[in-house]
Order: structure tokens, then sequence, then C-alpha cells
């Protein structure tokens, strides 16, 4: 049973190295990284004994994409299981904290000095940790831990971090099902994140609106766009978490017309995890024809997507 555990946990650990190098845009993804703790008799979570250093399962770091200025640095923690997602709380709590101790140990770390003294037009650093608990049980497949594990209290002053981001199955597949189908059809190069006006981007010349890398609190949003490029023509992709909603649709639709720094595309594709043409096609037009632009609803096309992260052929 031990070995299944360690196979699992090392499964987990290459999905998730694949996911950053292949598909978000991070090739320096950095692995098995081992720093000192300085708190070890707090951070140690067996009682009598004493922690001397945090395992960093990933890391990644470069200038923010939408933010000037800002050196971004990723803390990732691997969590892989072959079991359910517990009911209760207490497993990711426990997770919940390793990670957030091995943020406050990484910021008085020689690793996050060195990193800082060889980045250049940076000016700020902002530490984000990134908690993948990934389940490899097949009723587990899609599910959608937050509304559980979101409740989770910690005592005051218990941990201190600035931010944490938690990606379980449902997450994880909502990235994967767009995303490997697109770089299986265009290519790795022939795509990019849309970066929208965060009102920390100001600087003109270091932004055209969209890159290769994945920000990082796109793991959070529910509404993913991407610039798409095949023969020279440029498409605007929307990927959509939720299910298809006739209302949700308009509201996305008026998004999308914020993206004016991409005026030139050819088509906008819009995708959902529940599409489908007879049931759905009727209400789509209905809702596209409230828009007055009519040159800009008869370029959006609705379609669907998925694949099983799983089974990658990594």
């Amino acid at each position: 049973m031990g070995e299944l555990s360690k196979n699992i946990g090392e499964r987990g650990e290459e999905i998730i190295e694949y996911l950053f190098k292949e598909l978000l845009g991070y090739p320096h993804y950095s692995k098995g990284i081992s720093i000192e703790c300085i708190n070890g008799e707090v951070h140690s979570q067996k009682k009598g004994t004493l922690k001397t250093t945090h395992g960093i399962d990933g890391l990644i770091f470069g200038n923010s994409p939408i933010k000037d200025n800002c050196l971004e640095i990723g803390i990732i923690s691997s969590k892989f299981t072959s079991k359910p997602y517990p009911s209760s709380n207490s497993k990711f709590k426990e997770h919940f904290k390793d990670i957030a101790w091995t943020i406050e140990c990484f910021n008085n770390s020689e690793k996050r000095a060195n990193i800082e003294k060889n980045v250049d037009t940076v000016d700020k650093t902002e530490i984000v940790g990134i908690l993948f608990w990934l389940s490899n049980d097949e009723d587990s497949y899609d599910t959608d831990t937050m509304p559980i594990y979101s409740k989770s209290q910690f005592s005051p002053g218990e941990l201190n971090f600035d931010k944490i981001i938690y990606v379980d199955n449902a997450r994880l597949k909502f990235l994967i099902d767009f995303l490997e189908p697109i770089k299986n059809n265009f290519g790795f190069e022939n795509y990019s994140f849309i970066y929208p006006d965060t009102g920390f981007n100001l600087i003109a010349d270091k932004h055209k609106g969209f890159g290769d890398k994945f920000p990082l609190s796109f793991f959070y949003s529910d509404i993913i766009p991407l610039r798409l490029v095949q023969n020279k023509n440029v498409y605007l992709y929307v990927v959509c978490r939720k299910q298809f909603e006739k209302d949700d649709f308009s509201k996305i639709v008026g998004l999308i017309k914020t993206f004016n720094h991409l005026q030139a595309t050819q088509k906008t594709i819009i995708a959902f995890p529940n599409y489908n043409k007879n049931s759905h096609q009727s209400e789509i037009e209905e809702k596209l024809a409230a828009f007055a632009d009519e040159k800009f609803t008869n370029q959006i096309i609705v379609v669907k997507t998925t694949t099983d992260f799983r089974n990658l052929s990594l």
C-alpha cells in the first residue's frame, strides 16, 4: 500500500510539472527543493518532533504578466491520493498549513534572496502558494471540493502568508480540458493568454495585451481568454468553467467586447463544458440578436470541450 501511494504521488507531481512547463508557459520549473525551517517547533505537525526543513515540490518565478515591475514567485505543493476526497476538512487544513509554513520560511530563506538578487527591473515581490490536491478515485474525477474546504478556519496569527491558491480535481480538469486540445491542434507557439487591464499593468511598451505566461490569478478564474493563431488568422478563444446558462452568456459576450486590443480577430470561440447545439443554439441566437454590433456577433461560435487529465500521455 505504501508503494502504491508513492507511485500515485509521483504521478501527481508529473502531471503538475507537465501543466506548468508544457501548457502554462513556465519552462523553468524547479522541483525537489529543500529550505531550512526557522520555526521547527511550531511547524511540526507531529507532537514531540522538531521540523528542520521544508520541501518545495515546485518553484516558478519571473516578472508578473499583469503587474508592472513585480517579481512573482510561485511555491507549489503537490498532494495526491488514491482515495476519494474526505468529507471533513482536517486533511485539507493539514495540507494548507504545510504550504503556509513553507512560505513563511521561504520568505526568510537564502533561496528567495538569490532569486531577487538575479532579477532586474522589479521593485516588489509577490509570493503565491499553489496547493494542488488531486484524487485518483474514479468517483472524484471532477469533484469540486471548494464548497467544503473553503469554510476551513484557522487560529488568529497561526498562519502568515499573502496568497494561497487551491487547485483540486475540478479546477485542474477545467484547465486540461481546453489547454491540451489547443496545444495539440495549434501548437504552444500559436496560443497566448490574454491579459486583462488590472490597473497595475500601465506601462504601454511592456504590454501587448497577451503573452505565453499564464497569470497565476487565472487559477481561480471561471473565464479564461486566449488568443489563437492559425494560417495567419487570429481567433479569440474564451473558455468558461461554469455550465452554459442563457443569462450568463449575455454577460460573457459583453465581457468579450472589452478586449479591444484584439480587434483583428477573425472569429470568437466560446467554450462551455455542457454545450449542446440542439439544446442551446436557439437561446444563443436570441441573446446575440440583442447586441447591436452584428459584425461582432456574427464572428461568435460556441463549442464544447473534454479530456481526462489523469490519462495524459506525458
